[in-house]
């Protein structure tokens, strides 16, 4: 029995032993970050391991790949190992054995540098392939190693480095510039489209960009969308761009979904960058380089993009869902009883601008009391739009006994791709309604249809017909009551037109509650600011901002645009300097998210009394 027991736990530990071994060893590929046809480009493939399981394997070199459209140059390899301690795994000892190819592009296009493996302790690990591009060069070749200047390491500098060791000119401000572009030039209304911002610096400079540096003085505008960030790719990749070779790093993608048609105009914005240089210095025999920061400003660039308003006429139970998608429809129980809760839930699936759809009405039948909707969206951006599930509850109790149907849903909704508006209809359910364990035992008065709501049962007394045979008419109270009843009404009458007169008048009744709104997102910014939630705080701000404006001057969420506020509050008689607040105080909320003494205390309260500021100016404001 020993021997059996002494017998696993040896083979327990040598698997354990063998699976250590797998997982703390990997091979990886480090492509380049791009190349140029003509030029040399470097790739790394790097083992690593935990402790010293690589003994053996500086006599490994992997097999030289056979990249179609590049000539093999040469490979060279060195080792780093790396130590340390951590709270979870205590010393720990990283090797790591890099294999440096170079290669000569001789064909521009789109090129894969295969999968390599190497086989450690009797076990093979593999590199995934890897595709990249090689552009063409128009620019004249530059003098230097290999003409291969300017080349960039995105780990340096937050942006990227040059390796190169010969400066072919320094960087004027003519070789910066944004660029914004689409990744569709045409498209629907509530369709999505990636804008994606990039700086290009040219090719043959010698120079560093300090990421630390860099600093954001005009805010890209993307007026008429909806927007929301995306990641954007870390370091930078090499690009020909109207004949030049260029080095491009992602400032900002913006996954933006238009809300309106036409030709919309979309501004870059302006941004402050430090440039490094490096000059040649002579002391005495030695030579060196030294580096010389120059601060260089971005000029804005526009880009245009034309939406194609959704077709005319609209189906009137539209949902305003534009994409590809699915509905259905289930009840939870089926079997109903009066008083019990159930839960019908409606399942919207597909892709689109998901994230964005609004709660439908469903007719249930009169005699259920209906509660408020829970909504649940899960979606993800795979790469182009959105793609999920929307899901909405609706709590139903029914009150009454008998046959009843839920009618199906028409869940409408535009498909870009047949360019037509589709319906999907879910099914309907025959609900049949049984009593329930708490509903009444008395059903004598159950009969009379709910939806007769002008017919009271009749109220059955207990008392005795004697205490009935005077006549209450000739009272004195019974008189008073009387003339009281009449009064009351007639106040009621007067009450009610004017309620009916005031719900009519809706500009009045925003421009009512557009204080007191603003007035409580305030207060909810206030708070969000002592908790020192900057993001939150400044988000919270522009839409208390937006959302008085917006009641004040009767504006739809989708014109709350800086130029448009502008123009309505000119309109209305508020002074150009109250105007102005309006307008710096939106944009200092936007620009906070990359301004990083915008989390500052001072700062903060700075901008928050400038909106309230603001809005006691509109407020005071008489309407022409």
């Amino acid at each position: 029995m020993n021997n059996l027991f002494n017998r696993l736990s040896i083979l327990i530990l040598a698997l354990t032993a063998t699976l250590t071994l797998s997982a703390a060893i990997t091979f990886t590929l480090q492509p380049p970050r791009g190349a140029i046809e003509g030029r040399k480009f470097q790739f790394q493939f790097v083992l690593t391991s935990d402790g010293d399981q690589l003994s053996s394997a500086p006599n490994i070199t992997p097999s030289k790949p056979q990249i179609q459209g590049c000539e093999f140059y040469s490979n060279g390899m060195s080792t780093s190992i790396e130590s340390g301690y951590s709270s979870s795994a205590g010393s720990y000892m990283r090797n790591s054995i890099i294999y440096t190819y170079t290669y000569i592009a001789r064909h521009a296009g789109k090129t894969t540098i295969p999968s390599v493996s190497v086989t450690v302790g009797g076990r093979t690990y593999k590199t995934k392939a890897q595709t990249i591009e090689v552009v063409k060069d128009n620019a004249p070749q530059a003098s230097g190693w290999g003409g291969a200047q300017g080349q960039v390491n995105p780990n340096q500098g937050g942006r990227g480095q040059s390796s190169g060791s010969i400066s072919v000119g320094k960087v004027q401000p003519s070789d910066l510039m944004v660029n914004i572009s689409f990744s569709r030039q045409r498209l629907y209304e509530q369709e999505p489209v990636i804008a994606t911002i990039k700086l290009y610096v040219k090719y043959d400079k010698d120079f560093t960009i300090d990421g630390s540096s860099f600093k954001v003085n005009k805010l890209p505008v993307f007026d008429g969308f909806l927007s929301e960030e995306l990641p954007v790719k870390q370091g930078g990749t090499i690009e020909n761009y109207k004949g030049q070779v260029y080095y491009t790093f992602e400032i900002k993608r913006v996954l933006l979904y238009p809300q309106k048609g036409g030709d919309l105009r979309v501004h870059s914005g302006e941004y402050e960058i430090t440039v490094i240089e490096y000059e040649w210095v002579t002391y005495g025999w030695a030579r060196t380089r030294r580096e010389v920061p120059r601060h260089m400003n971005t000029s804005t660039n526009t880009a245009t993009i034309h939406i194609d308003p959704l077709p005319e006429p609209r189906p009137a139970n539209f949902s305003g869902a534009v994409g590809k998608f699915s509905a259905d429809a289930t009840l939870a129980p089926e079997l109903l009883r009066t008083n019990e809760a159930a839960t019908y839930t409606l399942t919207i699936k597909g892709s689109g601008n998901i994230k964005f759809l609004t709660a439908p009405k469903i007719q249930f039948p009169s005699t259920f009391d209906t509660y408020t909707s829970k909504t649940d969206i899960q979606a993800d951006f795979n790469g182009s739009t959105h793609s999920g599930t929307y899901t909405i509850e609706y709590p139903i109790v029914p009150q009454e006994v008998g046959k009843f149907t839920i009618e199906p849903y028409e869940f409408v909704y535009f498909n870009p791709a047949t360019k037509a508006y589709e319906t999907i209809t879910t099914k309907g359910f025959p609900a049949n309604v049984v009593r329930g364990s708490g509903s009444s035992g008395d059903g004598a008065q159950k009969t009379v249809d709910a939806t007769m709501r002008d017919i009271r049962h009749i109220h059955l007394l207990s008392a005795n017909p004697a205490t009935l045979s005077a006549p209450i008419v000739s009272t004195w109270w019974y008189k008073l009551v009387y003339f009281l009843a009449i009064a009351a009404l007639l106040a009621s009458v007067i009450a009610y037109r004017r309620y009916i007169k005031a719900a009519a008048d809706v500009t009045g009744r925003r421009l009512a509650r557009a204080n007191r709104l603003a007035t409580k997102r305030l207060k909810a910014a206030a708070k969000l600011m002592r908790q020192h939630q900057a993001d939150q705080f400044h988000n919270e701000l522009a839409s208390a901002l937006r959302g008085y404006i917006g009641d004040k001057l009767s504006m739809a969420p989708s014109q709350l645009i800086s130029d448009v506020i502008a123009d309505k509050l000119t309109a209305y008689g508020a002074a150009p300097q109250d105007v102005q607040a309006v307008i710096d105080v939106l944009n200092d909320c936007e620009m906070a998210r990359f301004t990083p003494t915008a989390g500052d205390d001072s700062a903060m309260h700075d901008i928050y009394n400038r909106a309230a500021a603001a809005i006691k100016a509109i407020e005071d404001v008489k309407s022409k």
